[in-house]
């Protein structure tokens, strides 16, 4: 059924770019902010999706990035501790075996 013209959220325009998306979140995120100031950013720039920003999208995108996210910084985390621990015992024993080796 043919739905009236400017009647029902079908019609709006929505940006489905999972990507730009991504980062917006991220962005706030990263800054400390959440989804309240996402939404009002959008609703000041006349962007879509800015009346289910702060109580849907945002949310559903932190929650999809979450695990993705600890998963690299754990993995970064490692790296860099291996570093600084591969640093600090470069030395060797009497026999010659690296204390890294250890």
């Amino acid at each position: 059924m043919p739905l009236p013209l400017g009647s029902g959220s079908a019609l709006v325009e929505r940006n489905t770019d999972c990507a730009v998306n991504i980062l917006f979140v991220l962005g706030f995120i990263t800054s400390g902010d959440g989804g309240k100031e996402a939404e009002r950013i959008l609703g000041l720039l006349g962007l879509p999706n800015y009346t289910t920003m702060e109580k849907r999208s945002f949310t559903t995108i932190e929650e999809h990035i979450t695990g993705p996210t600890q998963d690299l910084a754990k993995e970064v985390m490692f790296e860099n501790l291996s570093a600084a621990v591969e640093k600090h015992f470069a030395g060797r024993q009497q026999d010659g075996v690296l204390l890294f080796d250890l």
